[in-house]
């Protein structure tokens, strides 16, 4: 390890320099000065001011991560809506008030025949 001992000896003046009271003291004017300074850049107490909307919706979602993966999905969501699977029904249609039906069995292309009887 080192010798504490020989660095102890070596840093003591510098130590008795910096205990001694008439050492280098800062001004009065100067001290007022930073003191001042301090003041002026120290928060005020009080109601912090709100976050604009949009800020705290992007916050909300997490950040860009977040805000990417709902724009994905909601464009997902509207394609759905617009162009549905053949199995679905259209909500379009429903809004604009078409009647749309699907034959989810289409057996005019088939040549066989299916019989249901109850018993």
């Amino acid at each position: 390890m080192a010798d504490t001992d020989r660095d102890d000896q070596l840093l003591a003046p510098y130590w008795a320099a910096a205990r001694r009271d008439d050492a280098v003291q800062p001004s009065p004017d100067w001290m007022a000065r930073v003191l001042a300074d301090a003041e002026r850049v120290q928060p005020v107490p009080g109601v912090a001011a709100p976050d604009p909307f949009w800020s705290q919706i992007f916050s909300t979602f997490g950040g860009w991560p977040g805000l990417g993966g709902m724009v994905a999905a909601s464009a997902a969501g509207l394609w759905l809506g617009f162009a549905p699977v053949s199995f679905l029904s259209d909500p379009l249609a429903a809004v604009i008030g078409v009647d749309i039906s699907y034959d989810l069995m289409p057996v005019n292309n088939l040549d066989f025949t299916a019989s249901f009887e109850e018993g």
